[in-house]
């Protein structure tokens, strides 16, 4: 069996990431992941068009990373998700990377970003039996489970660089945060059919994307991105949950890069630890909860491996 690398080059909504990996004798090996904060879906709830320093901040990023993935001659897919999807000029990121690289970004649909998502999440993952999984992103957050051998998915445009600004904008009191956060959630989920109300499963909660993998290595002691493999499924209880929403999210960016959170993911992580936790307060309380450190990347090149001629 020959050897072939595969690539994907994630633009999100709060980052720009690059997964190169290698398939050798039917494993696949992470080669090289870099993420980038670039902040694409800055200030797009009130535009609903990207500004100017966001997108020279995503250009410079992917260009970057397109170059550093081409060393590896990978078959290589790039995807944009909820902030291109949302933005009326959108163009503005796809055409000049088509217009230099000669490659096209697929801005691809909510549901095809959550099952990606959660095929990369439950990838590797030992002992685990019937997932809901979880991916909370920069603007959207989807929900991914599988309901009599079909694959279902709630998608909720509520991510954590939009709550983190609405937050900023409502100006909600000090210390007061992660209770609204959380009960915002759990409104915007009243009346969704999703996992949470099939009492006679018993699911294991998957937790993947940005803030989740922040929550694992603050939890774990493990610094990222050094400790991805040692949190990839890692268990963590409700209780250590609901003390990290309150932790994060009722201080300030000071605050939370005292804790542990690198200085450009401070911002949001008070934000995403109370959508995390106000969407598995929906869940039974016996149901456990993993940290996933893969998720869309992981996704998309567990795919491109899979194609025929690969």
């Amino acid at each position: 069996m020959h050897n072939h690398t595969a690539a994907c080059l994630d633009i999100g909504s709060y980052s720009t990431g690059l997964l190169v990996v290698l398939r050798e004798q039917g494993m696949i090996k992470r080669l090289h992941e870099e993420i980038i904060v670039t902040h694409l879906g800055e200030g797009l709830s009130e535009t609903r068009k990207l500004n100017d320093d966001a997108i020279a901040r995503t250009l410079n990023s992917a260009r970057d990373l397109i170059r550093t993935a081409d060393s590896c001659k990978p078959r290589m897919r790039i995807v944009g998700t909820a902030a291109l999807r949302q933005a009326e000029n959108a163009s503005m990121i796809t055409d000049p990377i088509r217009d230099e690289f000669r490659m096209d970004v697929d801005i691809i649909p909510a549901r095809e970003e959550g099952l990606a998502s959660a095929e990369g999440a439950c990838s590797g993952i030992k002992g685990l039996e019937n997932p809901a999984v979880v991916d909370t992103g920069g603007r959207s957050t989807e929900i991914v489970w599988e309901d009599h051998g079909e694959k279902r998915i709630v998608s909720i445009d509520t991510g954590c660089a939009s709550v983190a600004e609405e937050v900023k904008k409502r100006r909600i009191e000090a210390g007061t945060p992660s209770s609204w956060i959380s009960s915002r959630v759990e409104a915007v989920l009243d009346g969704v059919d999703g996992p949470w109300n099939r009492h006679d499963e018993n699911f294991q909660i998957v937790l993947c994307g940005g803030t989740a993998a922040v929550l694992g290595g603050l939890e774990s002691g493990r610094p990222l991105p050094d400790g991805l493999d040692q949190i990839h499924g890692m268990y963590i209880s409700r209780k250590k949950l609901s003390e990290w929403n309150h932790r994060l999210a009722d201080t300030d960016d000071e605050g939370r890069i005292r804790l542990g959170v690198s200085a450009d993911r401070a911002p949001v992580m008070g934000a995403g630890a109370g959508i995390i936790s106000g969407i598995v307060r929906r869940f039974p309380s016996e149901a456990a909860v993993r940290i996933s450190a893969r998720g869309l990347r992981w996704g998309v090149v567990t795919m491109l491996t899979s194609q025929a001629g690969f």
